[in-house]
């Protein structure tokens, strides 16, 4: 096994943040950031099962020691990321002091910030924006009310 080989691996353990996975004896940690692209906290019991094999990619390894990720077995959405200008109608996912999380692809919770909404909102709400700033390193989007 190498960095970046797709294996089979078993599912041990599905814990709340993590699940514990095992390639031919050797045990690995599913970190609850590898399982999926989506956006946003998720639960690993939604994505594989205790029992199941599952395909991942192997993105670090040290000795016997691997890291697999499912998620780097698709290919990363940021490669092709919202473009400027680009218009959305989406739900807001999460209210801070200083803006708004909004759900604008599966990947992405954008951010409205308070000084370019034009009104209070509320979560769940579905609110009209438009994308002001990508980027793409960070993997953050700035957006703005229309």
């Amino acid at each position: 096994m190498e960095v970046d080989d797709l294996i089979t691996v078993r599912v041990k353990r599905v814990e709340p943040g993590y699940v514990l996975v095992d390639y031919l004896g050797l045990e690995a940690t599913l970190q609850q950031t590898e399982l999926t692209w989506k956006a946003g906290a998720v639960d690993p019991a939604d994505y594989v099962k205790e029992g199941e094999e599952i395909v991942v990619r192997v993105v670090a390894k040290e000795g016997d020691r691997y890291s697999p990720s499912l998620k780097q077995v698709e290919e990363n959405p940021w490669n092709y990321p919202p473009r400027l200008g680009e218009a959305y109608q989406s739900p807001v996912v999460m209210v801070t002091a200083y803006g708004y999380f909004i759900n604008i692809e599966y990947y992405c919770n954008a951010l409205l910030l308070l000084e370019n909404a034009k009104r209070k909102h509320s979560l769940h709400e579905i609110v009209k924006v438009v994308v002001i700033e990508v980027d793409e390193k960070q993997q953050r989007v700035s957006l703005s009310e229309i």
